[in-house]
């Protein structure tokens, strides 16, 4: 399992909770998932670690990969 991060690109960077959006998803779903996010998005994470957040305070972990 994954923990796929993205931030969205968007005029609206005032949405309750950030920029941030995550989903969990097995490992072989990440390359397909990213393939098609990483056209509407300004940001893509990818993690092992699965914290748990406020929904209105989505960040991904310091050490999550940086995709790009």
């Amino acid at each position: 399992m994954k923990r796929v991060y993205w931030a969205y690109i968007t005029l609206d960077t005032s949405r309750p909770g950030g920029v941030w959006w995550c989903r969990d998803m097995p490992d072989d779903e990440v390359p397909l998932f990213i393939e098609v996010m990483r056209h509407v998005c300004t940001a893509l994470r990818l993690s092992d670690q699965f914290p748990v957040h406020d929904p209105m305070h989505i960040t991904p972990p310091d050490d999550a990969v940086v995709i790009v």
